[in-house]
């Protein structure tokens, strides 16, 4: 009987003090065979690391374990890069310091995989606040388990299948395509990956959830807008947000569709994007002039990220 394939599993933390000692043990209690675990702290300056040390340095498990700490505050997306790229396996698993792995989590990830071959999965979590099931609720529980298609992807902006705290791929969707430039997608990633999954491979959804998502205030989603301030500022932000990240979508695809030549499911695909750019930038435009109606002053300043260090 032939040996189960390396898989890594590859975990970013940043901040996490209060969380990742939780992320970590689910890391280490994963019920894989075969599995290296790469964990990177951006230069967190809390406890996160140091609780890092304190568990992985107490495990006696079977799984390989690389730790590793940034020497200065280097990015979200660029810390997950060089996860990528550390990791020994072609496939791997992705999570971040603050959410919690179901045991099964790899198993039924690498399952999917090996019987789709997909470049990246997804798949269904239990939301909590406390990173307990007590209490927890699905995030996503219409979803059907399936693959989605290029032109699907290019027809929505975000979607729930879309939630990066639970992508698995292949290594190919950084190798290929590249890192992010943070000057042109500075967030947004989980609308591009998707996009760049279908088109290596495929992306596949699995209706199953298999982690604990935690929402607390910190949480880099929750950063995104203010979501307790102004209802017509965070919306007007959101599409911002959105309207940035389809951008990117119609770069890399016009990109892929001058290395590998045009087909009908390419520009099929590429007028789906348009047509989803144009939308949310008339929807945003039009947001933005009710903003200006109402007498808000529309100024530029320094981000939070900017404020705090350019992790977020």
């Amino acid at each position: 009987m032939s040996e189960p394939p390396l898989i890594s599993f590859v975990m970013t933390t940043y901040k996490h003090e209060a969380f990742v000692r939780e992320a970590v043990e689910a890391a280490l209690a994963q019920d894989w065979p075969n599995l290296e675990i790469v964990i990177s702290d951006d230069c967190s300056p809390d406890g996160t690391w140091d609780v890092i040390q304190e568990v992985v340095g107490a495990y006696r498990g079977p799984h390989r374990v690389i730790t590793h700490r940034q020497a200065e505050n280097v990015g979200a997306g660029a810390n997950a890069v060089w996860t990528v790229k550390k990791a020994s396996a072609d496939f791997q698993v992705r999570a971040h310091g603050d959410d919690v792995s179901l045991p099964h989590r790899v198993r039924r990830v690498v399952e999917t995989w090996q019987a789709t071959g997909a470049a990246l999965i997804s798949h269904d979590v239990w939301e909590s606040a406390t990173g307990s099931l007590e209490g927890a609720r699905r995030f996503f529980p219409k979803g059907q388990s399936g693959r989605i298609d290029l032109k699907t992807i290019c027809s929505n902006g975000w979607t729930k299948e879309m939630l990066g705290a639970t992508f698995s791929w292949h290594r190919k969707v950084y190798e290929v395509f590249g890192p992010f430039p943070p000057a042109l997608l500075p967030q947004g990633h989980d609308h591009n990956v998707p996009l760049r999954g279908a088109l290596l491979g495929g992306m596949v959804y699995l209706a199953e959830p298999l982690s604990i998502w935690r929402r607390h205030p910190g949480q880099m989603t929750l950063k995104t807008a203010d979501f307790q301030g102004d209802h017509s500022v965070r919306v007007e932000t959101m599409l911002a947000y959105d309207l940035t990240a389809q951008l990117h979508r119609r770069r890399e695809l016009r990109l892929w569709m001058q290395a590998q030549g045009q087909n009908d499911e390419l520009n099929a695909a590429n007028g789906a994007v348009l047509s989803v750019t144009y939308n949310q930038l008339l929807e945003w435009s039009q947001r933005r002039d009710g903003l200006e109606a109402e007498g808000r002053q529309l100024l530029w300043a320094r981000s939070r990220a900017d404020a705090e260090g350019r992790h977020e």
